[in-house]
């Protein structure tokens, strides 16, 4: 429909189809598949995606899911602060953030998780490890690794994870972030290579 303004308006019901829509295209389901389903198809294909039992969690992953659905930013800080300074980078990637988005992804493909609630989970979590891997990074040697996701993968936690797991054994790491076009990657690495010392500067 489109207002006085000829602005394109969506009723609740056409969001919350397409908030489905857009869950099951995560879990990699195509378009022209989903697209025609009704209703109740979209119930069966949702039911059939959940897990036959649940993961058992940690308490502490338990709890930041708590703290992620009120959006309370010190509490999710500080749990993570907790994890992390317990059980160092790579078993806090391993057996802290894979398994909470593991969890969260099950939440969101399920419609138990609002948009804001991801997103508020996704934004502490780059902040966190951001910062982590600002501190690991200078004092970082030799490899130099590039990390980059290709046109048509957006998401970039995944490329911060292994950066931080990276950078806490001491390899220096350069992230170009999301959607990076193959010959930009080609650029970046020809930037990195060194230059021959026979060659003028």
């Amino acid at each position: 429909m489109r207002n006085a303004k000829d602005e394109r308006v969506y009723p609740e019901i056409q969001l919350r189809r397409l908030q489905r829509i857009r869950r099951l295209l995560d879990r990699g389901i195509r378009p022209g598949k989903l697209l025609p389903l009704s209703e109740d198809a979209l119930d069966g294909l949702e039911a059939s995606l959940q897990p036959a039992a649940p993961e058992l969690l940690d308490e502490t992953v338990r709890e930041i899911l708590d703290a992620m659905r009120s959006a309370d930013a010190w509490q999710v800080e500080s749990l993570l602060r907790r994890q992390y300074e317990k059980q160092g980078m790579q078993a806090f990637i391993l057996r802290t953030i894979v398994p909470l988005l593991h969890r969260v992804g099950e939440l969101w493909i399920g419609g138990k998780l609002q948009v804001f609630q991801e997103h508020f989970l996704s934004g502490q979590l780059t902040r966190f490890l951001n910062t982590e891997i600002s501190a690991m990074q200078k004092p970082a040697g030799k490899p130099l690794v590039l990390l980059a996701t290709l046109p048509g993968e957006e998401h970039t936690l995944g490329l911060l994870m292994l950066t931080a797991m990276l950078s806490a054994r001491g390899i220096s790491v350069i992230n170009l972030g999301s959607e990076v076009p193959t010959d930009q990657i080609d650029h970046a690495i020809s930037h990195q290579t060194p230059v021959p010392a026979s060659l003028p500067l």
